[in-house]
């Protein structure tokens, strides 16, 4: 079992990560990440130090500890900074933080979050020179909670760690190149967590789908327009992963002028393996695509995913996606004749049910959707 001490990160991140706004990025669980644009905007949750104090000295048997946590945003300076300061970059993501943390119980894991007080400030900006300049905010926050004197566990045993959904890319081509593959680089991943791969692909279908030279196996396959030229939807997964930095390829299976891709890829931590509990999927050809699930999922800790996949060029109506679900990642290709889109839904749940997604609003197109629901721990 995971201590309280990874809970409450991870518990973190999944707030910071949910119904996010327009401006603020997603937080990863602390790793290293290359100042790169392509990188950027960031937000990073390391812990940084911990002091224990026990209650009922001497021989309390509960310690309350005091965890001091950083969480760090990076983002491009404009290129002509403004008025207000190239660091104003990081202001939507420093509100973003303290309203979704301060006083947070994270459904009751931990006693509370507080804003760092002391010698420290609770918040500092700063500059970065990597291949260019960039801004840098870092926020201090104290998360309060308590354990057995033995073990770093809740008194009462505490739970399974939550599961976080982390956006790690999304990417589109069209008319291939020499190799036919389409590519989302420098995906870094934690050890044991779960990737998900989204593909849709028009006069053509992916016959493989690797991370670095991993393969991830195929869990769902839809084909939504056959006549003249196949268009197709998958899903990929890989449990269990190793942990790195590595680039997500798609490989299609033939060549041509006359073909577009589009793809996405999930990180969840804190699932099962395997992971796949059901997949789903439906087609249509009209502005609501819509998918239910035929039976009950297996329990009661599952996140699911949904994607739509169309014959539609990017930058159309992604549509609104209802039941519970929240926008995801989206890209499409934009040749012209042949293109793919694809928009990506996701929603964790806490009872068992039998779920439908659905993103209505979209252009009215050919379109294929796969619901899957995955068990967290």
């Amino acid at each position: 079992m995971s201590s309280i001490r990874e809970q409450a990160i991870l518990a973190m991140v999944l707030a910071l990560n949910t119904g996010a706004p327009s401006g603020v990025p997603q937080v990863e669980r602390g790793r290293g990440l290359s100042l790169e644009p392509s990188n950027l905007p960031v937000g990073v949750l390391v812990p940084g130090v911990e002091h224990p104090i026990r209650v009922g000295k001497p021989a309390g048997p509960i310690i309350l500890r005091r965890m001091r946590v950083a969480l760090i945003w990076r983002a491009a300076r404009p290129a002509s900074p403004t008025t207000a300061g190239a660091d104003s970059a990081t202001d939507p993501m420093t509100n973003w933080a303290t309203r979704m943390l301060v006083g947070n119980t994270l459904g009751g894991l931990i006693m509370k979050i507080e804003e760092a007080e002391g010698e420290e400030p609770a918040v500092t900006w700063e500059y970065e020179q990597g291949e260019k300049l960039f801004a840098r905010a870092t926020q201090l926050f104290d998360v309060y909670y308590a354990t057995s004197i033995i073990d770093a566990e809740p008194p009462g045993g505490g739970g399974p760690a939550p599961i976080v959904r982390i956006a790690k890319g999304s990417a589109n081509d069209w008319a291939f190149d020499a190799a036919n593959v389409v590519t989302i680089p420098n995906v870094s991943l934690e050890p044991g967590s779960t990737l998900v791969v989204f593909v849709c692909a028009n006069h053509t279908f992916a016959t493989t789908v690797k991370w670095g030279a991993t393969d991830l196996s195929i869990a769902k396959e839809r084909i939504f327009i056959s006549d003249p030229d196949q268009a197709t939807l998958q899903c990929w997964i890989l449990d269990n992963v190793a942990g790195g930095t590595a680039a997500i390829v798609a490989t299609t299976a033939e060549a041509g002028s006359e073909q577009g891709a589009a793809m996405f890829a999930t990180e969840v931590q804190g699932l099962q393996n395997p992971s796949l509990d059901a997949a789903w999927s439906n087609v249509g050809a009209d502005a609501n695509p819509t998918v239910t699930a035929s039976a009950p999922t297996v329990q009661a800790n599952e996140i699911l995913i949904a994607a739509v996949g169309d014959d539609g060029q990017n930058g159309q109506a992604l549509g609104t996606w209802g039941n519970g679900f929240t926008q995801g990642q989206s890209n499409g290709s934009a040749g012209g004749f042949a293109d793919c889109s694809i928009n990506e839904g996701y929603r964790i749940v806490n009872g068992v049910g039998t779920f439908t997604a659905d993103d209505t609003g979209r252009n009215l197109l050919d379109w294929a959707m796969i619901l899957i629901a995955l068990k967290g721990n």
